[in-house]
């Protein structure tokens, strides 16, 4: 019986030193696991923080970006604004010439005149010229009483030009769109719808009688944001009207206005400028020998234009445009007494 306690004793005291190293090995797996976790958990962080820094040195360049971008922008629009003035520095020049040509031929003709004006004749026409003036009083007294108390309950409305809030103020051109054409206003100069048909740019008789009206208010300063811009006043039977205007204008993209107002409205506008409807009258009918000459450079792409003066149902190609005004219409969204046009105004 001895024996075998002792047997068993040495058995118990020699398992101690295995127990021992395991538990030692299983505390150092334990140790360097922990070591191992931590290590992974400070890497994924380093990770999160490197990719959170990367999303923000992207946001930052797209934003630079951006900015980049709409300076161009702005850089573009001022560069296309210059040369539109350019372009009507250089028509005004060619009138000028123009018209100190034609002072030479009146001084030849005078000149070679043999025979001096008979002076009846003279007498007469300055009695013409006077009884004219005399009516144009008249008419203008009658317009004035008119418009001060017009005949009859229907209200008289007027379209002035918006004061912005950052001081500037741009005049408005007004282009009247019925169903015979747009009509420059208060000049009362017609342009047809054959005139507002291709080629477009800027040579087209619209966008030229736009130019006329827009040199005689040019600002003194040269200030851009001053300058005059086109204000479309849009009836109901004129929508085709606009939407065909809207393409002989397409380098106004960001230069125009619009209001919408009813058939029947009367409106009043400002006075005209004195001798500006010749100026008018001289630019569209440089721009129809303009669009006539390019046409017959190019007879494949215009021979629509050239046989009968193009076809008659072209008006709908600008179904689109027609459509977005007649849902203004319908939602009521027409202001007849608005300062700058409802649309896109440019402010």
């Amino acid at each position: 019986m001895k024996r075998r306690r002792k047997q068993r004793d040495n058995f118990v005291q020699s398992l101690f030193p295995f127990l021992a190293v395991l538990l030692s090995t299983m505390g150092a797996l334990v140790l360097l696991l922990m070591l191992i976790v931590n290590q992974a958990q400070a890497t994924a962080k380093q990770m999160a923080a490197d990719k959170k820094t990367e999303i923000e040195d992207a946001e930052s360049n797209l934003e630079l970006l951006r900015n980049s971008f709409e300076e161009q922008l702005d850089e573009r629009r001022l560069e296309l604004e210059r040369k539109r003035l350019t372009l009507q520095h250089l028509e005004k020049h060619i009138k000028e010439l123009m018209e100190e040509l034609e002072g030479i031929q009146r001084t030849a003709v005078l000149l070679g005149q043999k025979q001096t004006q008979d002076k009846t004749a003279e007498a007469e026409t300055e009695r013409k010229i006077s009884q004219l003036e005399k009516q144009l009083t008249d008419a203008n007294i009658d317009l004035k009483k008119k418009l001060e108390k017009p005949a009859g309950n229907k209200p008289i409305f007027a379209i002035i030009p918006y004061q912005g809030t950052n001081g500037t103020h741009r005049r408005p051109i007004y282009l009247e769109c019925t169903s015979k054409g747009v009509t420059i206003q208060p000049e009362g100069v017609l342009i047809g719808l054959a005139d507002l048909r291709p080629p477009y740019g800027p040579g087209n008789p619209l966008d030229a009688a736009i130019r006329a009206v827009r040199s005689r208010f040019a600002p003194a300063n040269g200030a851009l944001t001053s300058t005059a811009y086109p204000l479309l006043i849009v009836r109901p039977s004129g929508v085709r009207t606009y939407a065909m205007a809207r393409q002989a204008m397409s380098g106004w993209d960001d230069q125009f206005g619009y209001e919408l107002i009813d058939e029947a409205l009367e409106l009043t506008y400002p006075e005209s400028e004195p001798g500006i409807v010749p100026e008018i009258e001289q630019a569209l009918v440089l721009a129809r020998e303009r669009q006539a000459a390019l046409v017959m450079a190019m007879p494949a792409k215009y021979r629509q234009y050239i046989t009968q003066g193009g076809p008659a149902s072209e008006a709908l190609e600008f179904s689109d445009d027609a459509s977005d005004l007649g849902d203004e219409w319908a939602g009521g969204s027409s202001n007849s007494s608005g300062g700058g046009g409802s649309g896109s105004s440019p402010g």
